[in-house]
């Protein structure tokens, strides 16, 4: 079973955040999907696909929400973050690249 963390530059950054210390209360693996940068939106969406893609071997799932007025921007052009990418598809759903 694994915790799954998730959240903006809080969860993760250059130095050890929140969920390194919850290692520290728990025989479980914590697995860290924090982004810098991310929105309300963003983190929303990364909590439902790890939900979705590990299903039943989570035991726990913890959200560090950002700020309200942090939002996204998504054109049809790829918008380049840190790491993501943000394209439109043919479909008009939002394809999130990491």
């Amino acid at each position: 079973m694994n915790i799954v963390a998730h959240g903006c530059s809080f969860t993760r950054y250059g130095w050890p955040c929140w969920p390194k210390f919850v290692e520290w209360f728990t025989p479980h693996k914590v697995l860290n999907r924090g982004q810098s940068g991310s929105g309300n939106e963003t983190i929303s969406r990364a909590a439902i696909d790890s939900a979705m893609e590990l299903k039943s071997n989570i035991s726990h799932m913890y959200i560090m929400w950002s700020g309200a007025d942090r939002y996204e921007v998504v054109t049809e052009e790829n918008v380049s973050g840190s790491e993501t990418y943000y394209t439109k598809n043919n479909r008009n759903k939002i394809d999130l690249i990491i």
